[in-house]
């Protein structure tokens, strides 16, 4: 059998898009022969995960693990949640976790052929997405929190803290979980962000029609509204909103944290609600309102039931018939010639 090259291994893999050790074994298959050996992992359904590559993969699952003073975050992508939820997908990330707690974030890369494998198994564009490593210094804390969502994670976050309790670090965690803070402190968003953010703010209120001397007041008002969302250490704790969470550290000092969204990408894209909407979404409709269009339904149809069919034979008006309609009493026949007796659509008032 002829030498198999390095240069060979790597041509087939960037034309068939398939792993290193998989290439190596098709080239060994056929005497190195790659175009022999192109069809034959065609013939062993290989060679499709270079057309899976280019394919949307905004789905996947995050693990979150701690070894000691150290924490790791690692996602996975996928295409569809099925796969997101399948059990050697879930078990392969909290391996590549528990492996970076360990040795640090460079140990992720020795996961790529497995990875590849798990790409021609489920038949999807798998790749790993971010990975987050953090350590605790002398004097600090660390702890995790991992929201898990249909026996997956998919939202992960660390939080350091100098000062303080693994429980307060805990708290801390699962507060940014449900908040999805940028950053620690108001220094730390971008300059531009900030002016031009201001500048926007300006703008609206003085479309508003705001009186000149209470413009910079609402402005300043406003702006620390834009903050607190972005903030970490200004949002009022989700237990308990009177307090900050900078009031709720305590002289506990927070270090830092890392967050890992599953089909969020970068935490500067995640979305936020407009100035002035509520933080809970859109408006429900006023009950007092479903109520009236549902009474005036209930008046359509009672109107439509008694009124006859247009084009069909009227009722016969018989003394007891007059009565009835003079009495208020729905008459009790000969009924039309299109039916055989009335038909009221109940099923709708009952809805």
């Amino acid at each position: 059998m002829p030498a198999i090259s390095a240069k060979d291994v790597q041509a087939l893999r960037k034309s068939t898009g398939v792993g290193m050790l998989d290439a190596k074994r098709a080239l060994e298959e056929n005497d190195g022969d790659v175009e022999k050996a192109k069809v034959w992992l065609r013939e062993q359904g290989l060679a499709g995960a270079a057309k899976r590559s280019d394919r949307d993969a905004s789905q996947g699952a995050v693990a979150a693990v701690r070894n000691g003073d150290a924490g790791a975050i690692v996602e996975l992508r996928c295409e569809t949640d099925f796969v997101a939820k399948a059990e050697e997908f879930v078990s392969i990330v909290d391996e590549i976790a528990a492996k970076v707690a360990e040795e640090g974030a460079e140990a992720a890369a020795s996961f790529a052929d497995r990875i590849d494998t798990l790409r021609t198994t489920l038949k999807e564009n798998i790749s790993l997405g971010q990975v987050v490593y953090m350590k605790a210094g002398e004097g600090e804390v660390l702890d995790s929190y991992l929201h898990i969502q249909a026996g997956r994670g998919v939202n992960a976050v660390i939080v350091v803290l100098k000062g303080g309790t693994e429980e307060l670090a805990h708290d801390v965690a699962v507060h940014a979980a449900f908040t999805k803070p940028q950053v620690v402190r108001r220094e730390d968003v971008p300059a531009d962000e900030v002016a031009q953010e201001r500048a926007t703010i300006e703008n609206i209120s003085r479309n508003e029609g705001k009186p000149e001397a209470a413009l910079e007041k609402i402005i300043e008002g406003r702006m620390n509204g834009w903050f607190k969302e972005r903030v970490l250490l200004e949002q009022g704790f989700v237990r308990d909103e009177k307090q900050t969470i900078a009031q709720h550290l305590g002289d506990a000092e927070l270090v830092g944290f890392a967050q890992v969204i599953v089909g969020a990408g970068e935490r500067s894209g995640l979305p936020r609600w407009p100035l002035g909407s509520s933080s809970r979404g859109p408006a429900r409709r006023s009950p007092r309102r479903r109520r009236t269009r549902r009474s005036m339904q209930r008046r359509s149809i009672a109107s439509l039931a008694r009124s006859p069919r247009p084009g069909s034979r009227s009722i016969s008006s018989s003394p007891s018939s007059s009565a009835g309609a003079t009495s208020g009493v729905a008459p009790q026949g000969p009924w039309p010639a299109w039916t055989d007796r009335p038909r009221m659509p109940w099923g709708c008032l009952a809805r």
